[in-house]
């Protein structure tokens, strides 16, 4: 017992230290796209039950897994919404300190195996995981509830790398006759719990081949493993997901037509991104962007802007001497392969957004490692260089402290990004969204009036009109303001949604009075024939509300033609699918609702000949079904439509 006295004291400073710095975080409130996935929990409506189990999973959008642990994880601090955002902050800190614990138990076992002292071992692996721990680039990841879906990836890993040292050590003490099982328990359980967490857990397969090559054989210096489980373990694996990634490539380019950018522009912008990650890392602020990362502009070429010329020759020089003293400086070249490794799935092809600080959570890992290794060796000339590094954990958890302040606060989070941010759009309307909920709404105008003066931003515009007309000041030459940027100005994805609300409040009001319905007619017409061509989604959108206009006006016939326009681009659009079934039954317009529900039916037998049905869609058709036929019988008409 008395030989673990000295690892637990450690863990402990470390893990009370992360507590003490993000402590006053957990009073801030939830975030930008915390809501959207998060609300679902009145589902639950603190009645945990299978059936409501089974619809608040299948209504998760997070992914294509619909990342099951994460989203049930969410249940541990509440079972209704709204709820109180303390809770959830708290369990993201403990999952921050059981990786920061996780990360000094691999470090601890894997410097024993090397064979250092005890005292060298603790203060290697305490300082390295320090350095991450305590870091304030990791607030925006830790303190941003919905990116648990980004920590516990790592929480999986960090077991699998555990496990895997075990089971390596065992093969390499039995020259290959045990430890094999516990070897395939940590690259395929891990990886499949990672990936239910969030898809790019899949990356560990990746992670531990590269762990396997650099730090169990070069650093450890164990015996390679047989061919036959190198081929089944790390090989097979890996390779199964390079042409996962290949099949998946025509995917990613269509999702293109999402974004102003292309594939080569994302490429040249993510090596300035990843450069921002690694700056902010070695030269820390306590205060960046979080969230806010929407003024990241896109680089059109390498000179524009110019720091994609210098950012590219810096990766490709800190890449190629990894690659050049990979059997010297193992260490080094593991750190910076890992790196860039890990961000792979979000930082190179597909197409996300440019720049999220959450991406660096798994990165930045073991990225401190050198460097304390560095100052260790030089403590053979002095021991003043071990304060180095614990000066700098210092530094670190007083950057994390000022930050997490902030984060407590969400109205000075906000206030504070606007300001030091202006260019993030996303901040101003954030700011605005707060304002609001605070009832505040002299400051909300402020924002966006001030907002559409300095920028010529769709966004902007679209709240500003959804302003106006819901305090009764719109008027028609706001509108042609708004029509000619439209004409002007590229309808991209993040325009999408406030134009939609727009729209909502311009049907529910009738703020231009008769003229109302001609007005949304003509704004959907100018979104229809925006300068944007690759965006499908908003013709979808435009022909939709036009069908809503056809509605009001009583063209039943119109409303379903250009409905059914409509759902023909968005394809499976269940949700507005239901809207103009149950706005057509709603104007006894059951010979039109027909028509979408048939439409409906078909689109449903074939999306769901290989899926699971979690939101009883198909129970939904039989239930419209049901109403019609109903609704018929009570008129005297037998309907020959359905089917």
């Amino acid at each position: 017992m008395y030989r673990h006295i000295k690892p637990i004291l450690t863990l402990i400073a470390l893990v009370s230290t992360g507590w003490f710095v993000y402590q006053n975080g957990l009073s801030g409130g939830f975030i930008f796209d915390d809501e959207n996935n998060i609300s679902r929990l009145q589902t639950i409506d603190n009645d945990i039950t299978f059936d409501n189990l089974k619809n608040y999973f299948g209504q998760s959008t997070s992914g294509p897994l619909k990342r099951p642990i994460s989203v049930f994880s969410f249940l541990i601090d509440a079972q209704d919404w709204p709820a109180d955002a303390y809770s959830f902050k708290r369990t993201n800190l403990i999952i921050h300190l059981l990786n920061g614990s996780l990360l000094f138990l691999v470090l601890l076992v894997l410097f024993k195996i090397k064979g250092y002292s005890e005292n060298k071992r603790l203060y290697t692996a305490g300082i390295s995981t320090g350095l991450w721990l305590l870091h304030p680039f990791l607030v925006s990841t830790t303190l941003y509830v919905v990116q648990r879906m980004a920590m516990l990836p790592l929480t999986f890993m960090l077991i699998g790398f555990l496990l895997y040292l075990r089971g390596r050590t065992r093969y390499e003490l039995s020259q290959g006759e045990n430890g094999k099982v516990m070897l395939f328990i940590a690259v395929y359980a891990m990886t499949v719990l990672a990936m239910l967490s969030k898809e790019n857990g899949v990356i560990f397969l990746w992670l531990i081949a590269l762990f396997e090559l650099y730090i169990v054989k070069r650093y450890l210096l164990y015996m390679p493993i047989n061919k036959k489980l190198s081929l089944w373990l790390l090989k097979l694996p890996g390779w199964c997901l390079v042409l996962l990634l290949l099949i998946q490539i025509p995917s990613f380019i269509n999702d293109y037509d999402l974004r102003i950018f292309n594939m080569s522009e994302r490429l040249l912008t993510e090596v300035r991104a990843v450069s921002k990650y690694l700056y902010h890392l070695f030269l820390p602020n306590y205060f960046t962007e979080g969230v806010f990362t929407d003024g990241f502009v896109y680089s059109k070429g390498l000179m524009n802007p110019i720091t994609t010329l210098y950012s590219l020759l810096f990766v490709i020089a800190l890449i190629g001497t990894a690659w050049i003293k990979r059997k010297t400086w193992i260490w080094f070249s593991f750190v910076v392969f890992f790196f860039f490794l890990a961000q792979f799935l979000e930082s190179t092809i597909v197409p996300l957004e440019l720049y999220f600080e959450h991406r660096v959570y798994v990165a930045s890992i073991f990225l401190f490692v050198p460097v304390t290794l560095v100052f260790v060796k030089l403590s053979s000339q002095s021991k003043i260089y071990l304060l180095i590094p614990l000066l700098f954990c210092i530094v670190l958890g007083a950057f994390t402290f000022m930050r997490s302040d902030i984060w407590g606060n969400n109205l000075q989070l906000h206030q504070l990004t606007m300001d030091k941010y202006p260019e993030s759009i996303r901040g101003k309307m954030m700011t605005a969204k707060l304002y609001d909920s605070m009832g505040m709404h002299g400051d909300v105008r402020n924002i966006i009036n001030q907002g559409a003066k300095d920028y010529d931003n769709l966004q902007i515009k679209f709240n500003q009109v959804a302003l106006q007309c819901n305090s009764g000041e719109l008027k028609a030459e706001d509108i042609d303001i708004l029509i000619t940027q439209l004409e002007s100005n590229l309808f991209i994805k993040n325009d999408h949604r406030p134009f939609i609300n727009m729209i909502e409040v311009m049907f529910k009001y009738r703020c231009l009075n008769d003229s109302t319905l001609e007005t949304i007619y003509h704004l959907a017409d100018a979104v229809e024939n925006n300068p944007n061509e690759k965006l499908k989604a908003k013709n979808a959108a435009s022909l939709f509300i036009k069908a809503r206009v056809f509605l009001e006006q009583g063209n039943y016939e119109k409303a379903t033609d250009y409905f059914l326009q409509s759902l023909e681009i968005s394809k499976k659009d269940y949700h507005s699918m239901h809207f103009a079934i149950v706005n057509l039954i709603n104007k006894s317009q059951y010979k039109y609702a027909q028509i979408i529900l048939n439409y409906e039916r078909r689109v449903y037998y074939d999306d769901f000949k290989y899926k699971i049905d979690w939101l009883n869609i198909g129970g939904n058709i039989e239930g419209f079904q049901e109403l019609i036929d109903k609704k018929l019988n009570e008129n005297g008409t037998v309907n020959h439509n359905s089917g």
